[in-house]
């Protein structure tokens, strides 16, 4: 379902955190489905940013805030299991660069809390809580249908040119505000 400038800084606010309103201040939110289905992109990217004086907001659909299956069950990156973005507010949480030095995205330059999923199943389980720097990262995934290899806990496009449309943005708002971009993550029914 599509929402409004107003609905998503009413929510914002609602949760008590940070809505950025000045001209070019990005504000980059990513909602979780409450019955997502993992492999899937079936999350949503929001940008609010007020340009020219008006608030403008654009969606992203085909964006996953969950990993795929190979790190969910076949390969883990860390012992205590897979990283899943914990819903929260992350100030501060990227800057431009590099994904795994190969193209350009957001990349982790603030701590963010995930939780870590071990029992190698296609369920999305929250287990273990951990906060710090573990490359969680907004990128894309060359057009693919399903997230699979391309996500291991990164906040991820489908599209190559979503993730152009975002990052553009981006740098607008960076060349007033410098290179820190903070992400909160959300979750569907959060607009109930």
């Amino acid at each position: 379902m599509e929402k409004s400038y107003a609905q998503v800084q009413r929510v914002m606010k609602s949760k008590g955190f940070k809505f950025f309103t000045g001209e070019m201040s990005i504000n980059l939110i990513g909602i979780r489905k409450d019955e997502s289905i993992s492999n899937e992109f079936d999350d949503t990217l929001i940008v609010c940013i007020v340009m020219n004086g008006e608030p403008f907001i654009t969606q992203f659909g085909n964006f996953t805030t969950e990993p795929g299956h190979y790190y969910l069950k076949e390969k883990f990156l860390n012992d205590l299991g897979c990283a899943i973005l914990a819903p929260g507010q992350y100030r501060g949480m990227w800057k431009q660069g590099l994904h795994r030095g190969k193209y350009p995205a957001l990349v982790q330059r603030g701590r963010c809390k995930v939780y870590r999923d071990s029992n190698r199943d296609e369920c999305i389980d929250v287990v273990v809580e951990r906060t710090g720097l573990f490359g969680i990262n907004m990128h894309h995934a060359y057009d693919r249908e399903k997230i699979g290899k391309y996500s291991a806990g990164c906040q991820v496009h489908s599209s190559p040119i979503a993730l152009e449309a975002v990052l553009d943005l981006c740098k607008k708002s960076a060349s007033r505000y410098g290179d820190s971009f903070t992400y909160t993550l959300l979750e569907e029914k959060d607009f109930e």
